[in-house]
């Protein structure tokens, strides 16, 4: 079976008064200061990405994750045995 693996970037746009949104904030943080607090937000979607195994494992563990969380090592290659290759070992 071929894994597709995707990215999709979202940007917040803040707007606030008298102060900027903090650079240390969460995404907890920033959706309740939208939601519930004084500030405004506008979310820009951007086109899916399709990555390679590689680059999935990279992004992963840029995003502090274990590329395992996919079931990937560090150079992409799967972790997780495939259905098929179990079928031919068991023939």
């Amino acid at each position: 079976m071929i894994r597709k693996f995707w990215r999709t970037r979202i940007t917040i746009d803040v707007l606030s008064e008298d102060v900027p949104m903090s650079d240390d904030a969460d995404l907890e943080s920033v959706a309740y200061d939208i939601d519930q607090g004084d500030c405004v937000g506008k979310i820009v979607w951007a086109d899916p990405e399709e990555l390679t195994p590689k680059e999935m494992a990279d992004a992963l563990l840029d995003a502090n994750c274990e590329p395992e969380f996919f079931g990937l090592d560090e150079d992409g290659k799967s972790t997780e045995q495939d259905l098929d290759d179990l079928e031919d070992e068991l023939k």
